[in-house]
């Protein structure tokens, strides 16, 4: 997971970490919960695509999940 506290955000850290894991540890995909329109539009944002949808998170509880891969 990646937090921020909300007076850093919009400030290029969260691109930097981003690009850290990736080059790092070749994270190349992440979930993301499906109500949290921020995560979603910075993943998108910075290169990751929608691949799949499932209704409930990994403990069956109605969260939707999104899971998206770097293009």
């Amino acid at each position: 997971m990646l937090f921020l506290k909300s007076n850093k955000t919009g400030k290029g850290y969260g691109k930097q970490i981003l690009q850290a894991l990736i080059d790092v540890y070749n994270v190349i995909t992440v979930d993301v919960n499906k109500d949290n329109l921020n995560a979603k539009s910075f993943y998108l944002k910075n290169g990751f695509s929608i691949i799949s949808e499932d209704p409930t998170d990994d403990a069956g509880r109605p969260y939707p999940i999104i899971h998206l891969e770097l293009q």
